[in-house]
């Protein structure tokens, strides 16, 4: 799925939290967006995925709007798992399949739920109880249950925080190789270990964009050698230029014109 956005804003109240955002989201490509706290990131992804209304500009999904297109395009991974944790994996994901899908017998719900969860590597824990599981290992059941309808975008809301980071990496990982199969993948994240498995980054400013283009291309645009001298630069007062920087930019011309 191809999302665009043209002068996308939100408000709240009198507070504006995002403004004139343009993006252009391919199919197949490994997004993240990065920010320090309150740049609207979490913001971003629910007003881009539809479950929050934006109050300027424009949404395309494959260049035409959400209203009518049916509810499954699109998945949603919120920060916090909403897992039964007395249930095991197969149960938990037998449920959920049978709410979305009520028409499907038992056998193709059967399955299509191995088919998933071989995709997320959990095939050897189905019998296993959720709250016994990993804090990784319940993320990729949080994403094993978008799975279930196809979507053709997954976002993901700080999906690695917290987890140690043998365990960040093989969430990323996985993020990566379900872009590879074709989605387009969007994350929220501020832990940079695993940065370079992004395509493209875009970074946030007060509500503004400060960057977009690759993890090579960033380090240019910020003139740092390492990924982790930017942050400090995002966090000082004269940060509020490089949005303009950035629209001024060849970077700006190459993806978002």
């Amino acid at each position: 799925m191809k999302i665009e956005a043209t002068g996308l804003g939100v408000s709240a109240g009198r507070a504006t939290i995002l403004e004139d955002i343009h993006i252009r989201f391919l199919p197949g490509q490994f997004i993240g967006i990065l920010g320090p706290s309150g740049s609207g990131k979490s913001t971003l992804l629910t007003a881009l995925s539809g479950r929050k209304p934006h109050s300027t500009g424009e949404v395309l999904y494959d260049d035409g709007p959400m209203v009518g297109r049916p509810g499954e395009t699109i998945g949603f991974v919120p920060q916090d798992d909403v897992l039964h944790t007395a249930l095991k994996t197969e149960r938990l994901l037998t449920y959920s399949a049978r709410l979305q899908m009520p028409g499907k017998s038992k056998t193709e719900l059967s399955k299509l739920i191995d088919l998933i969860l071989r995709s997320v590597g959990l095939e050897e824990r189905k019998k296993t109880r959720i709250k016994k599981l990993s804090g990784g290992q319940r993320k990729r059941v949080s994403i094993a249950q978008e799975l279930l309808m196809s979507p053709k975008a997954l976002f993901l809301d700080e999906p690695t925080s917290g987890l140690d980071p043998e365990l960040e990496r093989s969430v990323m990982n996985l993020c990566a190789r379900l872009a590879k199969e074709g989605r387009l993948v969007v994350m929220t994240t501020h832990i940079l270990e695993s940065i370079n498995l992004f395509d493209r980054l875009l970074i946030l400013v007060g509500g503004k964009t400060a960057f977009f283009g690759t993890p090579d291309e960033a380090l240019v645009f910020f003139k740092v050698e390492d990924m982790h001298h930017i942050y400090p630069l995002l966090s000082r007062k004269e940060a509020s230029r490089y949005p303009e920087k950035f629209r001024t930019s060849m970077l700006y011309r190459k993806y978002l014109k």
